[in-house]
C-alpha cells in the first residue's frame, strides 16, 4: 500500500526513536518543555505560518531565506518540538488550519534539506558542507600539529563553551548555539582514515536575552580538528556525538577560530576555557535566580531568539507577542500528557505519544 504522507516523516521517526531511547526527559532543565509547550502550541504554529507567508509575499529568493536560518541541528530541534506542538493542538481541539500546518512543516523541511546535504535527520552524520567548501577550509586554514595535550585542551574548550551555551539557551534551544559537523572524509595524506570534525559555538554573547553578557569577550568559536583512525557518529543533534577511537592520541591537525581570529597556543586556549567555565557558573546562577513566572517568559524569548533573523527578514518582531505571555501567566506546567521514561518505550509507542502518528494523519487527509 502506498503511503500518503512524505517519506521524511519515517526518516524522522527512525532517527528520533534512537534519540528518545538514549535520553532521559526527566532531566530537562530548567524545566520540562513538553509540560510548558501545550500552553501556547497553537500560537507558535500560527506565528511560524505568518512569518513564512510574509516572507513569500516579499518574493525573496529562497536561498537568501536559508542563509538567515540557524544551523541544521537547530532546525531539527525546532521540527522535533513542532511535531508535539501540533499534537497538542489536536488534543486540545485548537482551531489550527491543517493546510497551514503542512505549509509550515514543508517550508522547514525544505530549509533543512538546503542546509544538510544528506542524512537530514542526522541518523549517522551531520554533513553541512559541500566537498568544495571542505576543500576550501582545508586549503585556507593554517593548520597546527596536534598532540595529546592540545587534544585535552580542546576537550576542555568544548566543555566550557557547550556548558555556557546550555545556560544561555536552555536544554531545548541549546542547538541554536552549538553544532558539530562531520565526519568529513579527507585524503590519505593525513593518515590511513582521516576525518575533519568542526565544532561550532555561536551566540555566546546573546545580549538580547541576557544583558549581563555584554561583558563576555567572546561570541563565536569554531574548532577545526583532523583525526586519524577515529570514527564519528551523530544522533539527531550535533551535540549528541559519539566517537570511537582515541581522540587525544589521534588528533593530527587543529585550528581554533575565535570571533574571526585564530588561536593556536596552548596557554591561550586553556585561558579561554577557564574563562568560559567561569562565565557558565555565573550564567547558571542567573537562571536559578529567576522565579517561575520569569523563567517561563525567558524560555519563550529563547525559543523566538532561535529564529530572530528569519522573523526580522520576514518583517516581524522577534520578541514574543503579548498573547504568548498571557497564555502562560500564572499557569502551572501541564504534567502527565507526555511520558518521560522514553528509554523504555518502543518505536510505536513513541510515534503514538509524541505526535508522529498525528503528523502522518495530517498529511493523509
Amino acid at each position: 500500500m502506498t503511503k500518503k504522507y512524505p517519506k521524511w516523516i519515517d526518516e524522522y521517526a527512525n532517527s528520533v526513536h534512537r534519540l528518545f531511547k538514549n535520553m532521559d526527559f526527566r532531566t530537562l532543565q530548567p524545566l520540562n518543555c513538553f509540560q510548558l509547550h501545550p500552553l501556547y502550541s497553537d500560537l507558535w504554529i500560527r506565528f511560524l505560518f505568518l512569518a513564512i507567508r510574509r516572507l513569500k509575499e516579499k518574493k525573496l529568493a529562497f536561498n537568501k531565506a536559508v542563509e538567515v536560518f540557524p544551523n541544521p541541528t537547530s532546525i531539527r530541534a525546532i521540527i522535533k518540538f513542532l511535531i508535539p506542538h501540533y499534537y497538542n493542538t489536536v488534543l486540545d481541539h485548537k482551531d489550527v488550519d491543517p493546510k497551514k500546518v503542512r505549509e509550515v512543516f514543508n517550508f522547514l523541511i525544505k530549509v533543512l534539506k538546503a542546509k544538510n546535504h544528506r542524512d537530514i535527520f542526522a541518523y549517522q552524520e551531520n554533513i553541512c558542507h559541500t566537498k568544495s567548501e571542505i576543500l576550501n577550509i582545508i586549503n585556507k586554514i593554517e593548520w597546527y600539529e596536534g598532540n595529546p595535550m592540545m587534544a585535552r585542551a580542546l576537550g576542555q574548550l568544548y566543555l566550557g563553551a557547550s556548558t555556557l551555551i546550555n545556560g544561555l539557551m536552555n536544554d531545548w534551544c541549546t542547538d541554536c548555539g552549538l553544532d558539530v559537523w562531520g565526519p568529513y572524509k579527507l585524503s590519505k595524506k593525513y593518515g590511513h582514515s582521516p576525518i575533519l570534525v568542526i565544532r561550532d559555538f555561536n551566540y555566546l554573547q546573546p545580549v538580547e536575552l541576557w544583558s549581563a553578557t555584554r561583558g563576555h569577550r567572546v561570541n563565536h568559536i569554531t574548532v577545526y580538528a583532523i583525526y586519524n583512525n577515529v570514527e564519528m557518529k551523530v544522533g539527531y543533534f550535533g551535540c549528541h556525538t559519539i566517537f570511537k577511537g582515541d581522540l587525544a592520541k589521534n588528533l593530527i591537525k587543529y585550528a581554533v577560530k575565535v570571533d574571526g581570529k585564530f588561536l593556536y597556543k596552548l596557554d591561550e586556549i586553556e585561558k579561554l576555557s577557564r574563562s568560559l567555565i567561569k562565565l557558565s557558573a555565573q550564567q547558571y546562577q542567573r537562571v536559578r535566580n529567576l522565579n517561575f513566572e520569569a523563567l517561563k517568559r525567558k524560555i519563550i524569548q529563547q525559543e523566538f531568539f532561535q529564529l530572530k533573523s528569519f522573523f526580522q527578514i520576514a518583517g516581524l518582531d522577534y520578541h514574543p507577542p503579548s498573547s504568548f505571555y498571557k497564555r502562560i501567566k500564572n499557569k502551572k506546567l501541564m504534567k502527565g500528557r507526555y511520558p518521560l521514561d522514553t528509554q523504555a518505550m518502543s518505536g510505536k509507542q513513541i510515534d503514538k505519544h509524541f505526535g508522529i502518528n498525528t503528523l502522518r494523519d495530517l498529511y493523509s487527509k
